[in-house]
């Protein structure tokens, strides 16, 4: 047994992955919100419709 912290290496890529992308925006909260609706909106997937 070791005394090192358990690293989740699929969680490491995921940090890493949205680091990457907040950094392609500046890490703009405006500039990534835009980015997802235009990308929502070229979807091609299927969306069911909001429950009331």
């Amino acid at each position: 047994m070791t005394d090192q912290p358990y690293v989740d290496e699929i969680l490491e890529e995921v940090y890493a992955q949205r680091d990457a992308y907040a950094a392609e925006h500046g890490y703009s909260l405006d500039r990534i919100y835009a980015d997802l609706k235009r990308r929502e909106a070229e979807s091609t997937l299927r969306r069911l419709p909001a429950s009331k």
